[in-house]
């Protein structure tokens, strides 16, 4: 695998270990209602989803540049994770939690956003050698 993936690959894995990890917390918190267990799923699910199709482009582009459509997944991936993470962190800081829970979560976030971050950079990598590859054959061609 060309290493550019690397880090989009544990933003992947570790973007299921939090919210597959947060999903089976709601579930099991007897504090929490119905309603607050599926809203986290939804929430859960909402970056779940865009980690599983980024799996799939990781997957399928060992070699060569992603789709344009392919560079938007990795784009929209990065862009909802830290708009989630900027949201969630404050108030999770602000809320009657523990000083524990609290540094957790605030570690969860910022490493969330940081490999966020890294695979905004890849995608847009990935977007400029499209560009000039796609400028060389324009070039080439007349």
């Amino acid at each position: 695998m060309d290493r550019r993936w690397w880090p989009v690959v544990a933003f992947v894995v570790w973007t299921a270990y939090v919210w597959c990890t947060r999903i089976a917390n709601a579930w099991g918190d007897a504090g929490l209602s119905t309603a607050g267990k599926v809203g986290s799923t939804v929430l859960s699910l909402s970056l779940l989803v865009p980690a599983a199709a980024v799996a799939v482009v990781v997957a399928r582009r060992r070699r060569g540049l992603p789709t344009p459509g392919e560079v938007l997944l990795l784009r929209a991936f990065g862009v909802w994770t830290i708009a989630v993470w900027v949201v969630r962190v404050p108030m999770i800081l602000v809320a009657d939690h523990d000083v524990p829970f609290k540094v957790v979560h605030a570690v969860l976030g910022v490493v969330s956003i940081a490999l966020a971050l890294v695979t905004l950079g890849v995608a847009g990598r990935a977007a400029a050698e499209r560009a000039a590859a796609s400028d060389r054959t324009l070039v080439g061609s007349g």
